[in-house]
């Protein structure tokens, strides 16, 4: 089991338990995503009042994130957005947040943070008014031991600084193990690979079984250890885990 020491949450600043917090996604050294490619239509950039979040489509109206994402928020503050095929934002408003029941999160002396069931849906009142690319999610059968590269997806800020407006796509190297800050939970464990890793602040993004034309879902990025030039660890929470309670809200999920 991995027992990881000082991990920082997926956020930027937190607040007080319910009050709102700020977030920033960002794949450090990843690779810009195209306003042509198809990804653009599968990630979704969240704005939630101050701050923003990385979701993934499940359907034309709805959408997977991280629990502390959608925790303590309001959706009348959040709006969806992604690029169309010639880089228009296209915007829409959200009729609804959910934070999985059993989400927690807490920070320990000794083993940094350590975080439950962070999932969060968002749910949109209509479907949204462009084609978009949604995800599926992965089976638990097809991850079992699972060793090899996956590709992280986010929204956020480049290390220079500038708005939290590009898509970006990286390559890590996996693990599908039990994980300590995951309260001994099974989770990916992603390791950085050629400099391209998840930093603080990552969250929600997509985790992809294989690179960048995959549409298999297999992770939310909830955890990360750092970057700007550290080595860098992540972990993202199994999508197959959490499927039952998606169709629980959202049937029609595939």
């Amino acid at each position: 089991m991995r027992a990881i020491i000082g991990f920082v949450y997926a956020v930027a600043i937190f607040i007080a338990p319910g009050a709102f917090a700020q977030y920033e996604a960002l794949v450090e050294n990843g690779t810009t995503v195209p306003a042509s490619d198809g990804l653009a239509r599968s990630v979704a950039v969240v704005r939630l009042g101050g701050g923003t979040c990385s979701a993934s489509f499940l359907t034309r109206r709805v959408l997977l994130t991280a629990g502390h994402c959608t925790s303590g928020g309001r959706a009348s503050n959040t709006s969806v957005a992604v690029r169309d095929s010639k880089g228009k934002w296209i915007s829409m408003a959200v009729s609804r947040l959910i934070t999985h029941p059993d989400y927690k999160i807490q920070e320990t002396s000794g083993r940094g943070t350590m975080v439950k069931n962070d999932v969060g849906l968002i749910l949109l009142a209509q479907d949204f008014p462009i084609v978009i690319r949604p995800l599926k999610i992965a089976t638990a059968s097809n991850l079992k031991n699972r060793v090899g590269d996956v590709t992280v997806v986010g929204y956020g800020l480049g290390s220079q600084g500038g708005s939290a407006g590009t898509l970006r796509r990286g390559t890590m190297a996996a693990t599908v193990e039990p994980i300590d800050n995951f309260f001994g939970r099974p989770g990916i464990y992603m390791e950085e690979k050629a400099g391209q890793i998840v930093c603080p602040g990552d969250s929600g993004g997509a985790v992809l079984n294989g690179g960048g034309s995959s549409t298999s879902l297999i992770g939310v990025n909830s955890l990360s250890s750092g970057c700007q030039g550290g080595v860098g660890h992540s972990m993202s929470e199994l999508t197959s885990q959490h499927k039952a309670w998606i169709r629980s809200y959202a049937s029609d999920v595939p």
